[in-house]
């Protein structure tokens, strides 16, 4: 038999991961995708990432980025780190307001929460959500992130 061709071995459609691949993270936008799968690639961790039609009505495509099941736990401690290069550390905009209720955390050096509203400003969902523009630091709104 011609190398390649033997039955029991299988093969990832274009742009799927392989089959034995685990999913590591889904994510909304391509962007972070690329930037995860340059992160773990840094560290020496072979990823895929595949998009797919997103649940609901409006079908946003999620982005899935896969690794080798050997690698599941090498990439899961990764993951933070790249998260933080990727976003910043804190949820606040260049001037040091709060991405959701614009306080201005500046006397607060390093401040985790805002004083105000009580957003954790470390963590990865309101880093993203300010990166997105759900508060008002991207699109001049005041919501906050749900629990």
């Amino acid at each position: 038999m011609a190398m390649g061709s033997e039955p029991h071995q299988r093969r990832a459609r274009a742009g799927q991961p392989e089959p034995d691949w685990v999913e590591l993270v889904s994510v909304e936008a391509a962007s972070d995708a690329n930037e995860i799968l340059i992160g773990l690639r840094v560290r020496s961790i072979h990823a895929r990432a595949a998009t797919e039609p997103g649940p609901g009505l409006l079908k946003r495509p999620r982005h899935r980025v896969y690794v080798d099941p050997a690698r599941l736990e090498q990439a899961r401690a990764a993951l933070p780190h790249i998260w933080s290069a990727i976003l910043g550390d804190r949820a606040v905009d260049p001037a040091g307001r709060c991405g959701f209720c614009g306080y201005d955390t500046t006397p607060v050096p390093n401040a985790s929460v805002c004083p105000e509203c009580g957003t954790d400003l470390l963590s990865v969902e309101a880093r993203l959500r300010a990166r997105r523009g759900f508060g008002r630091a991207g699109g001049g709104g005041t919501s906050h992130p749900g629990p």
